[in-house]
């Protein structure tokens, strides 16, 4: 048995098909398997649905949701190949408890979990293993909104 572990750095946006493509292609030519993917990148823009920018809500599907299926549609093809693998798709508890200024945050992380369920039934019958995690809040500025921002909100 190989004991040897080996993680391997690939800058690319997985938000662009052609990128996730390449990256996947990068690892395949290095190793013949593939153990883990986490889905971990995130992206945030926190505005009430009535001013809320389409490019705001475009940019949170595309990174949370899209980044993760495609990440997953070619990680899954090395793990089918080896009859195992392990996917973990990072969500949050917001996709359980809803805040306001998140709709597009929530939409994402739900939509996240649902894929997570589906990908679990698909991809169980070739080994693979898919779960999320769903982590709570953490008071950051990002997430604190200002007296002054709630009064703007309100005009």
């Amino acid at each position: 048995m190989n004991n040897e572990r080996k993680a391997y750095i690939v800058k690319a946006d997985i938000t662009k098909h052609e990128d996730v493509k390449n990256m996947y292609e990068y690892i395949r030519s290095k190793t013949d398997r593939l153990d883990i993917l986490v889905n971990n990148a995130g992206a945030n823009s926190m505005n009430y649905i009535s001013y809320m920018k389409e490019e705001e809500w475009d940019k949170v599907i595309d990174t949370n949701l899209k980044g993760a299926f495609l990440c997953s549609k070619y990680a899954s093809k090395l793990m089918i190949a080896c009859n195992k693998g392990n996917i973990v798709n990072i969500s949050s508890d917001s996709a359980i408890t809803p805040g306001v200024r998140q709709v597009n945050y929530v939409a994402s992380k739900s939509g996240l979990i649902a894929m997570t369920r589906s990908m679990a039934k698909e991809l169980g019958i070739f080994g693979i293993r898919v779960n999320a995690v769903a982590p709570g809040l953490i008071k950051t500025d990002l997430n604190n909104m200002s007296k002054n921002e709630i009064e703007r909100v309100k005009k």
